[in-house]
Order: structure tokens, then C-alpha cells, then sequence
């Protein structure tokens, strides 16, 4: 489903300029995965950041293994053990996709 999403030109959540206000980043990861992209250029199209956004990194996506798991990469500020990212659509995600495409 994300591959569908990312087709229909929505760009990853992690990379809206608003995302740290809600979502810190470790500094150990490879930074330029999450390298902002201007507003100017990222189709918010006046919808809310989405932590459960389909097109939301997980919170281990990149993080470093040890000692049998992952450390965090991205988390909640508001709720550090909030889970990141879904795999599902959520309202949001549907309310950009008809904004983009203007629909009904």
C-alpha cells in the first residue's frame, strides 16, 4: 500500500518541514533519509501531521541494532512510546489523496 501511496506522488511524512515540532530524530542515524523538503515543494494540502500516516517511518526503521533489537530512530515527542507509521490509510492520508487529485 505505502508503494501505491508513494506513486500517487505523496512524499514521506518524516520529511514535511513541520515534522520536528512533532518528532525528534536520533542524530545517529544516516540524517539525509530524513532531509527535509521545502514546504514550497511538499503537498501538505492543509492537512495535520499524521504519525500513523501510512507514508510515516516506523520508529526502528533505521535504527542500529543492539543487543537482540533496534534502537529508536523517530519518536513521539508529545508520547516517546507512541508507534510510528501504520499500515493502513488513515483519514488523513484519504483527505490529502482527494485534495490532490480533487476529488469528492
Amino acid at each position: 500500500m505505502y508503494v501505491l501511496i508513494n506513486s500517487a506522488h505523496f512524499f514521506c511524512s518524516v520529511k514535511r518541514v513541520k515534522r520536528v515540532e512533532r518528532v525528534p530524530l536520533d542524530h545517529a542515524v544516516n540524517a539525509r533519509k530524513f532531509e527535509k523538503i521545502p514546504a514550497n515543494q511538499f503537498p501538505v494540502l492543509d492537512t495535520p501531521y499524521d504519525l500513523n500516516s501510512i507514508t510515516h517511518f516506523p520508529n526502528k526503521i533505521y535504527g542500529i541494532k543492539q543487543s537482540g533489537s533496534r534502537d529508536w530512530t523517530i519518536q513521539a515527542k508529545r508520547n516517546p512510546s507512541q508507534q510510528l507509521g501504520g499500515n493502513r490509510i488513515t483519514a488523513n492520508d484519504y483527505r490529502k489523496l482527494k485534495k490532490l487529485y480533487r476529488c469528492q
